[in-house]
């Protein structure tokens, strides 16, 4: 079961990897943002890729009866590339570390948290799991001819290991009829 688990989640760490880094170039054509509005338009989520960065928010309006735009899903496209310099301006940072960045704003009518990510760490981020399990198969690959107690090779001598000593059991041959 671990097994499976393992390699499931390391292909849909691959899968993440290759969206990322697909949205990553694809951003430098068009500005693409994709939202969700709540019924009563209280609360706006939208997920952005600009200039090499994704940016997410979310924007909760208490005393709003109504959504603007309508409710449910959007995807918008725009050519060029979206300007978040005046977010900062009006808002706190709360965090900011080079191109991350965690900020927000609190009114009476309103409140926001934006959070900012390059794209080239969730690409080496969602690329970890699938080099780990390369890794373990190219290891795995290695010691099929090898000795299970010191590692040497033993495709020339395969009923014992030159080495240490050790016997190699040999697997049983496979005994079932062959097809005539």
């Amino acid at each position: 079961m671990r097994g499976w688990l393992f390699n499931f989640a390391a292909a849909v760490s691959l899968a993440l990897c290759v969206m990322t880094a697909g949205l990553w170039v694809r951003d430098r054509l068009a500005d693409e943002r994709v939202s969700w509005v709540n019924a009563g338009g209280t609360i706006n989520w939208w997920a952005d890729s600009s200039g090499g960065k994704f940016f997410t928010c979310l924007d909760r309006h208490p005393n709003r009866t109504f959504a603007p735009d309508g409710a449910g899903w959007r995807f918008d496209v725009e050519d060029g590339s979206t300007d978040f310099a005046l977010f900062f301006i009006t808002t706190t940072t709360y965090f900011r570390l080079g191109e991350f960045a965690v900020a927000g704003d609190r009114t009476l009518t309103h409140n926001r948290q934006l959070c900012i990510v390059p794209c080239w760490p969730l690409v080496l981020a969602f690329l970890i799991l699938p080099a780990y399990w390369l890794m373990i198969r190219l290891r795995n690959k290695k010691r099929e001819h090898s000795c299970p107690n010191c590692g040497y090779d033993l495709r020339a001598t395969p009923d014992r290991c030159p080495e240490c000593g050790t016997p190699v059991a040999k697997e049983p041959a496979d005994q079932s009829p062959r097809p005539a």
